[in-house]
């Protein structure tokens, strides 16, 4: 996956399938948040706006994280969460 993100090209030429690539990291991340959704209206009530408080947050934990730094949103995630 990150071969095919950070140069297709090449990773076309070393034999890698970029369209498969591309069709299981979409897959993946769809089911991800089919099970974010079937966790959530077990929790809240299904309503069209439901997912906007969590959308706020989740973007604030990656501003304050760093898009492409892992420590660094875990770190925004925890001052977030403890500030909500």
């Amino acid at each position: 996956m990150r071969a095919v993100t950070q140069n297709r090209d090449m990773a076309k030429c070393l034999g890698i399938n970029t369209n498969l690539v591309d069709m299981a990291t979409f897959a993946y991340g769809c089911g991800l948040a089919g099970v974010a959704g079937t966790v959530i209206s077990a929790i809240k009530t299904v309503s069209p706006p439901m997912g906007q408080d969590y959308l706020v947050d989740a973007w604030m934990v990656v501003v304050t994280g760093g898009v492409d730094k892992l420590i660094g949103t875990l770190a925004g995630a925890v001052v977030i969460g403890e500030s909500n």
